[in-house]
């Protein structure tokens, strides 16, 4: 195979003259391989064999870059081709497209899995990359990459402001909950600091039982005000008794303010995510395929999937929407043989963000719909104890069936599982006793 050199020069030594005499007439396309700073582009002709391989710094000589390409888009059809990785791109992009010149976008593992095919050497670096992309968008394997809506840039804005306070405050929950182990271990018998604010608002008050059994009137009267009578008195009784015969390890003050400090901020972070969750149910409402899916998931993950994998309706088949959300299956093997450790896995490429909110939005629908549930208890893994491996594959179903209902079809769990091979009577007996 005939070695190929890949040489970079400057954008200012670059004349538009001698790059407009080496490329073909027709069409031209300029790949762009995106860094923090310096950028490597390859320009190349309809075939995709590049002719010029160019480097220039962003955002310093960006300005410069894209009077080139508008230069040559004014002589010839222009494409420019990118990988969508990260936001490093998408200042040049957002320039690209506002100066009518058509962006596509190509997958970074489509990319990485074709560094050997074109010259014969396994490495991959800028301007090789550029080639690879060139080649590729020839082979009709990118896609266009527009500019996203503005509803759609709203609410990726919008979740990624509640993740600025839902994040931490999940890392509270297990911080808290081990801290009620040591210190008071029955006190999440009675009260969930999960799901509901009343506990919180009890220990930032009252952060030890020590406490709460030298003023029980107060500590159930709080409990009683905070809930709005939604606690029952028998509960409070409960909590309040045992504060009392507790067996956790007497605290000290140091180890009061903690508890109290930190619920109090887990307070707080919950009033900020309610706060932002009514913003994004409001922005929601002007989206129909938001609007589509919320039935099924909730408001919020509806928008988080539509703002972070865009709609449905762009996804050709079912698919290729679990593709995008990387829970699609890979393996590694060579005839009988299995790399040890691998097996199935979900690929995981994609936004892990969607990701986290589908699987809690399934933890949900196990609990409330009973073909969903019985098709997860029956699963061998859940019979195994693997019960994580049989929320993924319901997690893998209910992606399926989404592409329907983002289509406008009602969610229907009988369309996705044969329910005459599931015990429902058994499974609702059992739910319900």
């Amino acid at each position: 195979m005939k070695k190929h050199a890949y040489r970079a020069k400057n954008i200012n030594l670059i004349s538009q003259e001698q790059l407009k005499e080496k490329l073909p007439r027709g069409r031209a396309i300029v790949a762009v391989d995106v860094a923090k700073h310096l950028f490597v582009a390859g320009i190349s002709g309809a075939d995709g064999k590049v002719v010029q391989y160019l480097r220039f710094t962003h955002p310093v000589q960006t300005r410069q870059f894209l009077d080139l390409l508008e230069a040559i888009n004014g002589w010839t059809s222009l494409d420019v081709v990118m990988e969508p990785t990260g936001t490093y791109g998408d200042a040049l992009r957002g320039q690209l497209l506002s100066r009518g010149i058509p962006c596509f976008a190509v997958s970074p593992k489509r990319c990485h899995d074709a560094a050997e095919i074109f010259d014969g050497v396994p490495s991959l670096h800028d301007a090789k990359a550029t080639s690879i992309l060139a080649r590729l968008h020839t082979q009709g394997l990118s896609k266009p990459w527009p500019e996203d809506d503005q509803v759609r840039r709203e609410l990726r804005a919008a979740i990624a402001r509640r993740e600025i306070y839902a994040a931490p405050l999940h890392s509270h929950q297990g911080r808290l909950e081990a801290l009620l182990s040591r210190q008071w271990p029955e006190f999440c018998e009675y009260l969930n600091p999960n799901k509901r604010k009343t506990p919180l608002a009890l220990l930032a008050e009252y952060p030890s039982p020590a406490l709460v059994a030298q003023n029980p009137e107060a500590a159930a009267k709080l409990m009683m005000s905070y809930s709005r009578g939604k606690l029952s008195s028998e509960t409070i009784t409960k909590v309040v008794a045992s504060a009392r015969t507790s067996l956790g390890v007497r605290m000290n003050e140091q180890e009061c303010r903690l508890l109290s400090e930190l619920a109090q901020q887990m307070l707080n972070l919950w009033r900020e995510v309610n706060r932002i969750d009514k913003e994004i149910a409001s922005l929601a409402r002007s989206n129909t395929e938001t609007m589509r899916l919320a039935p099924t998931l909730g408001v919020v993950t509806a928008a988080v999937l539509v703002a972070l994998l865009g709609p449905v309706t762009t996804y050709e088949s079912a698919g290729a929407y679990v593709k995008a959300i990387g829970i699609n299956l890979k393996e590694h093997s060579s005839g009988k043989s299995k790399k040890v450790g691998t097996g199935l896995h979900i690929t995981k490429r994609g936004p892990g963000l969607a990701r986290k909110y589908l699987f809690l939005a399934t933890l949900r629908l196990i609990q409330r719909d009973p073909i969903c549930r019985a098709w997860y208890q029956s699963r061998r893994s859940y019979g195994h104890g693997e019960k994580l491996k049989a929320v993924v594959a319901l997690m893998r179903k209910l992606a399926r069936g989404l592409w329907h209902v983002g289509r406008g079809e009602p969610f229907d769990a009988s369309k996705l599982f044969d329910t005459s091979r599931l015990a429902l009577l058994e499974t609702q007996q059992v739910a319900n006793a």
